[in-house]
This record gives structure tokens, sequence and C-alpha cells, in this order.
């Protein structure tokens, strides 16, 4: 996820800088969803036909041999299988781990950083995630709440996104007015760090003006679909100005089924109580308009 990698990334430069040594690998991700790799400044090479954690196969390297002397960012831990915790659970014990084909065990020297938005020690209670690598995993562990817990840090993010995205379309710098920063700060950010990022981007290099107003921000921004902090929509915006009946409709449930997940952090279940709708029926209007359940 996007801004458990960023995470990430920070936390292994300073981790760098004080051991005063630069690892010789760059910081290698594994999305354990999909089991494919790809660094942290790039994007993901085609998945091989066979691939195992830490492992070598036919085609490359594992994984853990491609980060030997770096650190290893393992993406969405939690849904990892029982048997690759085991192999992992290895290579944390022993610093040692065995290649495909192999009789002969290889040392590595790999600091690990592990990222999940599941709850660990639930599945460790439903036997789902080992305990020992769990309890092994979790030497400093680090919770990083979503972007709707953290208002004061949109405007941060939003203020570094801006001149970056200036530089990269060769365009200037624009400004955001004080009341695009409410609204933005009012906004739950239903797709996180990542949609944020977007959504500056989009801004930079479809704006018209040096200025950015609350008029030339997104619908959904506007509308001001309320964060955990219970913030409301700036005063005089009408969200549904120049829509249809149906459009109109159809903004209203978004902002209603967005505000349930948001508060019942994506329990889908407990936002269907709330709208007075069964899971069936919140499944298939959050398919119907697009949106996630995050």
């Amino acid at each position: 996820m996007f801004g458990q990698s960023l995470e990430a990334a920070k936390t292994a430069a300073v981790q760098r800088a004080a051991q005063k040594r630069i690892a010789h690998a760059e910081i290698e991700e594994v999305d354990l969803r999909v089991g494919q790799k790809r660094t942290a400044h790039g994007a993901a090479p085609r998945r091989p036909k066979s691939w195992r954690i830490g492992l070598a196969t036919a085609t490359r390297e594992g994984f853990f041999a491609a980060a030997d002397g770096g650190t290893l960012l393992l993406d969405e831990i939690g849904d990892m299988s029982l048997t690759a915790q085991a192999k992992v659970l290895r290579v944390l014990e022993d610093g040692q781990y065995q290649p495909v084909g192999s009789t002969a065990t290889t040392k590595v020297d790999v600091r690990i950083l592990a990222a999940t938005n599941q709850d660990l020690e639930r599945r460790v209670a439903d036997g789902k995630f080992r305990g020992d690598l769990f309890f092994r995993l979790s030497v400093i562990p680090l919770t990083v709440p979503p972007l709707r817990e953290r208002a004061g840090d949109v405007r941060f993010l939003g203020e570094y996104f801006l001149p970056r995205f200036a530089a990269l379309n060769d365009l200037p710098v624009p400004r955001l007015q004080e009341e695009s920063w409410r609204l933005f700060e009012a906004y739950a950010w239903p797709g996180k760090i990542r949609e944020l990022k977007n959504l500056i981007e989009r801004l930079v290099i479809l704006r018209r003006d040096a200025e950015i107003r609350p008029d030339g921000l997104p619908m959904e921004v506007t509308r001001g679909v309320p964060n955990a902090s219970g913030s409301s929509p700036v005063a005089g915006v009408n969200p549904y100005q120049g829509l249809l009946l149906r459009e109109a409709r159809d903004a209203l449930y978004r902002d209603l089924i967005q505000a349930a997940l948001g508060r019942h952090k994506g329990n889908v279940s407990r936002a269907a109580a709330v709208l007075g709708l069964d899971r069936g029926q919140l499944h298939r209007r959050i398919s119907a308009l697009g949106l996630s359940e995050e």
C-alpha cells in the first residue's frame, strides 16, 4: 500500500543513516497478495511463472537474496500462506535459507519491514497467522493511522506533492486557497494517501489559474464527506448544484456509504447495519458506484 511503502522507505533511510551504512540493494518490496517484487522506486516487473518467498527460481534470484545487505519490505504480510510464513520464520531465526534445487543453505543479512492493514493478533487467534512469526516481527511495531484520522497531515502531504508534480510536468506551483485546504481536511479520503497524491497531480495539470479555489475541486471533495473527527463541509458550497436527479441521488448514496465505511473502518457488515441494508445489498451498491470497501 502506498502509505505503508512511504513509511517503510522513510524508516529504512533513517536506519541506514544511523548505522552509517548504505545497503547495496534498494528496498525490495514484495506484495504478498500477488507474489510480485518491485523496488520502492520503480515499476513491478512481470511475475515469473513460479515464485517462492526468499528462494531462488529458475529465472531470477529470490527476494531475500536480492535484498541481501539491505531492507526487504513484506507488504500485506497478513495474506501470506502458513507455508510461506514458516519459511520466512526460519530465515528470521537462523539468518539462512535453502535455494530451490540446492541441498546447501545460504546465509543472508536482511533487515525486515512488514506491513499489513489487517489485525494480525486476531488472525493469530483464528489460526491464520503464526504466533511465533507475529512476535518475531513485532520488535518495533509502528501503527500508521488512516488519513481520515490524521486531518492535520493532509495539508503537509499536499504541500509536499504540489511542487513535486509541478516540477515533473514543467509547470508553476499552484496555490490552494485556505477554503480549499479546509475542504481537503474535512474530506474522509477513502482512497487514503494514494487518492490525495493522484488528486494533487490532477489539479496541478488541469488548473486554469494560479490559485485553486473550492469551485475547482472535484465534487466528491466539495461534498465534504465527514472525516473521523466529525468535521463538516465548508458552508456555502452546494454539493449537488447542476446535477440531474439521478446524479444527485448517486452522489448522496456515495457520500453516505463512504461516511459509514469510514466510521466503521471498512467493516461492511457494520456499515450496512447503520445504513439499513443487508451486507449483500451494500456490496452491490459499492460495486455499482465504483467505490472501495477499504
